[in-house]
């Protein structure tokens, strides 16, 4: 059950992702104007996005896929800047956006910290083997 559970928040939190990049740019600038006094907060909202949809694909790797291992980490980072080029591919579509290569570059990075975060955690969480203690 938690493996279906998980992939269904992952495709929930894509699909989120694709819904907010239809938007046409106009519908976010009157929001977004008590944030303006933040450089790149448009950067930190793509990161912390992505930072979640790892979060959930590294989820349903591990869950999926237990003996991939460390693999899952890289996995999840290359499945990430494949959604984060599709997205922005599919911005050049909509009123107002175009793609950019920083939006891609926060994407990937918010992958990262969510990947190098989890698994860091889950190594120290992992309890030795008889062979390590």
């Amino acid at each position: 059950m938690k493996r279906n559970g998980l992939t269904a928040a992952a495709l929930a939190w894509a699909g989120l992702i694709f819904l907010l990049s239809s938007r046409p740019a106009d519908d976010y600038e009157t929001p977004q104007e008590w944030l303006d006094f933040i450089p790149g907060v448009e950067y930190f909202v793509h990161g912390i996005l992505f930072f979640v949809l790892a979060a959930l694909v590294l989820g349903v790797l591990r869950a999926n896929w237990p003996k991939r291992g460390w693999l899952a980490g890289p996995d999840t980072v290359i499945f990430c800047l494949i959604y984060g080029l599709g997205d922005e591919f599919h911005q050049t579509f909509v009123e107002g956006r175009q793609a950019t290569g920083l939006d891609i570059i926060a994407d990937v990075l918010g992958a990262i910290v969510a990947v190098t975060l989890l698994l860091t955690i889950s190594r120290f969480r992992r309890k030795p083997t008889e062979s390590e203690s």
